[in-house]
């Protein structure tokens, strides 16, 4: 979203608008890990607490951003069921 104002100013057909810069994108991202070794390497990498460029695989519809990691869960993910 982004902010605006509209004034009417008397004497002038035209609304003056003053808007703010469109903020950059926020939310929430889930990401998973297959192995102990890659979960160990992900923590690892959240731990450092730097800015992080996020690289998309082309034709995934995204950009290369800098990203800036929160929060962090760390929920494990249990099959009840038997894979094979």
């Amino acid at each position: 979203a982004i902010e605006q104002t509209v004034y009417r100013v008397r004497q002038r057909s035209t609304p003056i608008v003053l808007a703010d810069v469109r903020q950059s994108r926020e939310g929430d991202l889930v990401c998973w890990t297959e192995t102990d070794q890659q979960r160990d390497a992900q923590r690892f990498l959240l731990s450092t607490g730097t800015v992080l460029l996020w690289r998309s695989a082309p034709g995934m519809g995204e950009t290369d951003v800098y990203v800036t990691v929160g929060e962090v869960q760390w929920p494990r993910i249990v099959t009840y069921a038997r894979e094979e």
